[in-house]
């Protein structure tokens, strides 16, 4: 990569705004190993879910999905990542059993990575499960998300 010193930062963690895609059947749980894909790497990684809840159901707008993360506003610890269709009535809501009728309003992704990645701010990030058998009938990519937060250290 070509870019001014400093512009594209090697980071071993990250602060990622996720969704689970709706075509991965198994769960995807915390403190999971995934194959992570961002920028122009793949890396394992592990995932420590948590997410921002409320009372109403959440929107899934691009801007808010790139929004700042806030450091300020309190978190709930997730099990899993949460899986939410286009209208409660769907069936698949509150999977990850934290709170019953309660959706979360964005749900984030601690990433830790296993070797440090060179990356930026607001890039595209993709969590798969590479080493699932590649004859069985199932999408190996779990979740996606955009980096919000690239942590060094």
């Amino acid at each position: 990569m070509i870019c001014k010193p400093g512009a594209l930062p090697s980071i071993t963690a990250a602060i990622v705004r996720v969704s689970k895609i709706s075509y991965f059947k198994g769960a995807v749980a915390t403190k999971t190993k995934f194959h992570v894909t961002i920028g122009h790497e793949t890396v394992m990684g592990r995932a420590t879910f948590f997410g921002r809840y409320s009372e109403t159901f959440p929107t899934s707008d691009k801007t808010e999905m790139t929004a700042p993360f806030d450091f300020s506003t309190e978190y709930l610890y997730q099990t899993e990542l949460v899986s939410v269709k286009a209208s409660p009535g769907e069936g698949d809501a509150a999977a990850g059993g934290n709170f019953a009728g309660h959706f979360p309003e964005a749900q984030f992704a601690l990433m830790e990575f296993e070797r440090p990645v060179t990356c930026g701010q607001n890039f595209i990030v993709i969590g798969s499960k590479l080493d699932t058998d590649i004859h069985a009938n199932m999408c190996r990519l779990a979740f996606h998300g955009y980096l919000l937060r690239p942590l060094s250290g």
